[in-house]
C-alpha cells in the first residue's frame, strides 16, 4: 500500500498547469522583447541605428535628388509603339 500525500491524477493536474503557466510567461516575455527591439529599430527610443553617425536631416531634405522634373508628356504620346 502507498502513503502518497496526493493521487496522481491530482498531481498530473498540477504540474500540468505549472508548465502552461511558464510557457505563458516564457511567450509574452518574447512578445515583449519582440516588440521593444522594433521600437528601438523604428527609432521611437531615440535615434534608430540605422542613423548612427548621420547628421538628423528634415522630411523636406530626404530624396530631394530623385526628384526631376521635366516637361509634360501626354499619357498616349509618351507610349512607344506596342
Amino acid at each position: 500500500m502507498q502513503h502518497d500525500s496526493c493521487p496522481p491524477a491530482v498531481l498530473y493536474t498540477a504540474t500540468r498547469l505549472f508548465i502552461v503557466n511558464i510557457m505563458r510567461f516564457l511567450f509574452l516575455l518574447v512578445l515583449l522583447a519582440n516588440v521593444a527591439l522594433l521600437a528601438f529599430g523604428q527609432g521611437f527610443m531615440g535615434p534608430p541605428p540605422s542613423e548612427e553617425g548621420r547628421s538628423p536631416r528634415q522630411l523636406s531634405e530626404r530624396n530631394q535628388h530623385v526628384v526631376e522634373f521635366g516637361p509634360a508628356v501626354l499619357a498616349e504620346a509618351g507610349r512607344g509603339p506596342g
